[in-house]
């Protein structure tokens, strides 16, 4: 048992640098150093442009098309589990600026050799937050009108999806001339 431990650690640490590797090259813009972090046959799903891209090549191509000198990127290590000895599932979050500013990754690595490679990539950016919209009241105080996008969670849902929430302005907020603070009061 003890020997399975010590080789996940070790396993853990080589993926903890491959990840560092692929930082490094994503802050500085270098589509053939990452892309030689995938294996031949990888895919990466991204929610950005909701496209998968196939390959080794076609990762590399995809990246140095949208260069940007002033990028920046950051990732943070969240979880590395193992499902077998040379296959691992990694969640990420990341921050940086460029086409995709902040985000979680889910990565799938397999080991080949001595190293470990990107499998499958699915990265999701964060949503924009929605900018604030007015409703009038009805004599209630129950907003009227085309109502805003409601933030169930962490997935923002058109009314018409959300079932029993319904935005509720607070008093004191419309009183004061407040716009845009919205208290959620949901049946579940």
């Amino acid at each position: 048992m003890g020997g399975r431990h010590l080789r996940q650690s070790a396993d853990e640490g080589a993926i903890r640098r491959q990840l560092a590797a692929y930082a490094n090259a994503r802050q500085r813009g270098d589509g053939k150093m990452l892309a030689s972090l995938y294996s031949e046959d990888a895919d990466e799903w991204r929610s950005v442009d909701r496209r998968t891209l196939k390959g080794r090549v076609e990762i590399a191509e995809d990246f140095e098309r949208t260069p940007n000198p002033s990028r920046t990127f950051r990732l943070d290590i969240e979880n590395i589990g193992f499902i077998k000895p040379d296959v691992a599932l990694i969640d990420v979050k990341y921050f940086g600026t460029g086409p995709s500013p902040d985000g979680h990754a889910s990565y799938v690595m397999a080991k080949h050799g001595a190293h470990w490679l990107i499998r499958s990539a699915r990265i999701s950016r964060y949503p924009e937050p929605s900018p604030p919209q007015q409703n009038r009241d009805d004599s209630r105080g129950r907003p009227t009108g085309s109502p805003a996008e409601v933030r169930v969670g962490s997935v923002l849902r058109s009314p018409q999806k959300t079932k029993d929430v319904m935005p509720v302005y607070p008093a004191a907020a419309r009183a004061a001339g407040v716009r845009g603070v919205v208290v959620v009061e949901a049946t579940i």
